[in-house]
């Protein structure tokens, strides 16, 4: 344990960090979706999911530091290329000046899903950050199919926009090997995983699939695409995320291995915080109270919070904020 004086400190600095793009997104409503099977998945299913999870080699291979801004008096910051199996990806990393080696650590910042909008302006993530980045490694992974924009340049991903979830996490698990490969300033024995709407499945997913995860804190989080009321409260985007240019065989594989619902948590994990409005009309709250209840059956420390009288966003919430500063203070505590 770190000593009060350090962890008062770094907690201090969380006061500027509020909704941090917790919410950012829209999944959009649309018409009734597919015939693809609803039933209940069977452990054969779920086993040929984590089978095809083992299978995947998400290796980071030539990297590449594309950039490196040093004129913030607070963090240094990093963009890197890097190759996963035949596709090319890109992120941003921030690294506190004058940190000393393994002492930092590691958050892994998971951006919401808007459909139509494939850019990820890299400098509104960090200005949402704000003090934050004086004291974590800030690890921001660009999804398959967008464009992250900073400073003028923009870098696409290569991937289907649409493997919004499952193909996310692969992203954000290859590109935290990046951060661990690349940054010297890493505690990779501190790592949390956070994000709001698509980021908190993101979240919820890497902690079920990543050991290096040892706190999530996922807001807003869609947790079970297999329902025949969320395919269609979202028609023609699930079609595109679960559908479309799939046998039925991928796209029943493919909504299962979105679904953080189904699945255990890593053994390495500390504590989960699933945080929720209670009018979310975006993604409804029993995605947070069955999440939440799974969790306790799997005997996971967790923290389910439901925010009364929000929905989606979060971030106008007091109560959210404070129980954010928190939820990324217990990241120092480790």
């Amino acid at each position: 344990m770190r000593s009060i004086t350090f962890l008062a400190a770094r907690v201090a600095l969380l006061a500027a960090a509020l909704c941090l793009g917790a919410c950012a997104g829209s999944e959009s409503s649309g018409s009734a979706g597919p015939s693809v099977s609803a039933d209940p998945p069977t452990t054969a299913e779920l086993d040929a999911v984590m089978a095809q999870w083992k299978q995947r080699d998400l290796s980071a291979r030539n990297t590449t530091l594309l950039g490196e801004y040093t004129s913030n008096a607070d963090y240094d910051l990093r963009i890197y290329e890097h190759r996963v199996a035949d596709r090319t990806h890109y992120g941003a990393i921030t690294i506190p000046k004058n940190a000393a080696p393994g002492a930092v650590p590691v958050l892994v910042q998971l951006d919401g899903l808007d459909q139509s909008n494939p850019n990820l302006d890299l400098n509104a993530q960090l200005q949402m950050a704000g003090e934050l980045l004086r004291g974590v490694v800030y690890v921001v992974p660009t999804f398959r199919g967008r464009n992250l924009l900073y400073a003028g340049a923009s870098y696409r991903a290569d991937g289907d926009f649409c493997d919004a979830y499952d193909g996310a996490t692969d992203d954000a698990i290859a590109f935290l090997s990046v951060a661990e490969n690349e940054i010297l300033a890493a505690d990779m024995n501190r790592v949390m995983a956070r994000g709001g709407s698509r980021g908190g499945n993101t979240a919820l997913l890497m902690a079920e699939r990543d050991s290096r995860i040892k706190l999530v804190l996922a807001m807003s989080a869609p947790t079970d695409f297999n329902r025949s009321e969320v395919r269609a409260k979202y028609g023609a985007q699930y079609r595109c995320q679960f559908i479309d240019k799939m046998t039925p065989e991928e796209s029943r594989l493919r909504i299962l291995a979105s679904s953080p619902l189904f699945f255990p948590v890593l053994p390495t994990i500390e504590k989960v915080f699933i945080f929720h409005g209670d009018i979310d009309d975006v993604v409804p709250v029993w995605n947070a109270n069955e999440m939440a209840a799974r969790l306790d059956a799997q005997k996971v420390l967790t923290s389910l919070r439901i925010f009364a009288g929000y929905g989606h966003d979060l971030g106008a919430s007091p109560d959210f904020r404070s129980a954010q500063r928190s939820a990324i203070g217990e990241l120092f505590a480790l």
